[in-house]
């Protein structure tokens, strides 16, 4: 996957726009899906994890978070190997700034984020 400021093409149906954030296993990309017109998050396996018990991991990730449906959590709509060999998870893509910023700019201001 191409770094943050770069674009790119995923099986000829995803067009990366931008890194939203990068955890242990995976890299979060904001998405255009051409099939769907609309944007969607995609979250790729890194490459230093694609031994079979890690795919399984990630599989696992995707099937659990498949079954939770709240309205705080994105639905996971698909799992599957790109054409490049990677490995993706594909979720509702939300808007707005992410947990982590919001909760610095509370801490900043000594605010408090209600339960």
């Amino acid at each position: 996957m191409p770094d943050n400021s770069s674009s790119f093409l995923i099986n000829d149906q995803y067009y990366g726009l931008s890194k939203l954030g990068e955890g242990g296993f995976g890299t979060v990309w904001k998405v255009y899906d051409f099939s769907l017109k609309n944007f969607v998050a995609m979250k790729e396996l890194l490459p230093q994890y694609s031994e079979t018990k890690f795919i399984e991991m990630f599989y696992k990730e995707a099937l659990i978070a498949k079954h939770l449906i709240h309205d705080n959590i994105v639905r996971v709509q698909h799992f599957w190997q790109g054409s490049n060999g990677s490995f993706y998870i594909l979720m509702d893509y939300v808007s707005g700034c992410d947990l982590q910023h919001f909760l610095s700019a509370c801490k900043k201001k000594n605010l408090t984020v209600p339960i």
